[in-house]
C-alpha cells in the first residue's frame, strides 16, 4: 500500500477494526499483520504512522482499543449471553463513532455553505470574530 489508500480501504479496515475480537489485545503491529488477509491483491501493507494519518482509522482504533483485551468484563456469563452483551457493546461503541463523524460532517457543511453565502473559496477557514473587549477612551461612554 504504497500509494495513498483510498475511501473502500479505508473502509474496510474501519470494518476490521471494528470486527476485532475483543478478547484479544489490539496493537498497531498486531492490526498490521492482519490487513494483508484483508487486501492479498496488495504486495506492502501500511505503516502505523500511514494508518494513523487517517483520521476514521485512528478514531476507530482508538475506540476499539479502549474495549479490547478486556474480555474477562462478560467472562463468568452464560456464553450465549455474554456474546450478545459482547455483540451490544460494539453495536455502541460503532454508533458513538458515528455519530461523532457525522458532527463533523455537518460542520464541514455549515463551512461550505457560509463560505459560499460570502462567495468565499471552498474549503476556506471561516474568519475568527474578535471578541476583545473595546477600550473606552475619555468622551466614550
Amino acid at each position: 500500500m504504497g500509494e495513498q489508500l483510498t475511501e473502500d480501504e479505508i473502509t474496510k479496515i474501519v470494518w476490521a477494526l471494528n470486527n476485532w475480537p475483543i478478547s484479544e489485545k489490539l496493537e498497531w503491529e498486531l492490526f498490521r499483520e492482519s490487513l494483508p488477509a484483508l487486501f492479498p491483491e496488495r504486495e506492502d501493507i501500511p505503516t502505523r504512522q500511514a494508518l494513523h494519518r487517517h483520521h476514521r482509522i485512528y478514531q476507530a482504533f482508538k475506540d476499539r482499543k479502549d474495549v479490547c483485551g478486556k474480555g474477562g468484563k462478560y467472562g463468568d456469563k452464560d456464553p450465549e449471553l455474554r456474546d450478545a452483551l459482547l455483540e451490544r457493546d460494539k453495536l455502541k461503541d460503532e454508533n458513538q463513532r458515528l455519530m461523532r463523524q457525522v458532527s463533523i460532517l455537518q460542520e464541514q457543511i455549515n463551512r461550505e455553505a457560509y463560505n459560499t453565502f460570502l462567495g468565499k473559496e471552498k474549503g476556506a477557514p471561516i474568519r475568527k470574530i474578535d471578541r476583545r473587549p473595546t477600550k473606552v477612551g475619555p468622551g466614550m461612554v
